[in-house]
């Protein structure tokens, strides 16, 4: 009766491990994995601040930065989850639109932030829970763009619901950063090559829109911004030269 008592004890144990075993490696299996991309150009002083913040965040799986300036080099010695990587030839190219074209890692979604912005963990989250359930396109600064001109809820004749998500700040499906790709040597790298990547983020929601069919996202924005200054809106002509993609280059 000991026997078969100890075997019985024997034969519970293995099988809850082996429930255990299971179910921890379909949780492991299922997560969705996600990779930050990091723009470093101008302002490399706020990276330490912000990739600090994005390691403690369990939803991102890796932090790549993209250095794009021989001065400003990230030191990620000191990170677990980050890299660096000098984007030089992009910058000179494409300027910001080089975050979609880096290729050298495998993710299932994306989430790309500019290095004056610090999206919360809650954000992050939201932004996820939406990729999860469809969405091809999240952010939290929507923008509009259409035949009209650009501008946002404010300025923008006629008025309109927002139909653009700002790249400063977006997560898209691994899937959908593939297909535009594709079409960005097609449809989109002569004009951006000419603006060094002044409307990248309007060709991404171009091409959701007219390839795939969607809207983007546009969610509570919570983002915390540090030093802003010395980036690309800060040229004069930024805006102008987004009003005439909108008009002449996308929607006339």
């Amino acid at each position: 009766m000991e026997v078969l008592l100890a075997v019985l004890v024997i034969t519970l144990v293995v099988a809850n491990l082996v429930v255990f075993s299971c179910a921890a490696r379909e949780t492991f299996e299922s997560k969705t994995k996600l990779t930050a991309i990091v723009l470093n150009y101008n302002r490399p002083h706020n990276i330490p601040k912000l990739i600090s913040r994005l390691e403690t965040y369990d939803e991102i799986d890796e932090i790549i930065v993209l250095d794009g300036k021989p001065g400003n080099i990230t030191n990620t010695d000191n990170y677990r989850k980050t890299r660096s990587v000098r984007d030089f030839d992009n910058n000179d190219k494409y300027g910001g639109a080089r975050r979609f074209l880096y290729d050298k890692y495998q993710s299932d979604s994306v989430i790309f932030i500019d290095d004056d912005i610090i999206p919360p963990q809650s954000m992050v989250r939201e932004m996820l829970k939406h990729i999860n359930n469809g969405s091809l396109l999240v952010g939290p600064v929507g923008r509009i763009c259409n035949k009209h001109g650009y501008g946002d809820q404010n300025t923008a004749i006629p008025r309109a619901r927002p139909d653009t998500v700002l790249t400063g700040a977006c997560m898209v499906p691994m899937k959908v950063l593939v297909g535009y790709r594709r079409e960005f040597w097609r449809t989109y790298e002569p004009f951006l090559r000419t603006t060094h990547g002044n409307g990248e983020d309007l060709s991404m929601n171009h091409y959701i829109r007219t390839k795939l069919g969607k809207l983007p996202t546009v969610i509570k924005n919570d983002i915390e911004n540090t030093d802003t200054s010395n980036g690309y809106s800060s040229n004069p002509d930024h805006y102008k030269v987004r009003d005439r993609i909108c008009r002449e280059l996308f929607y006339s």
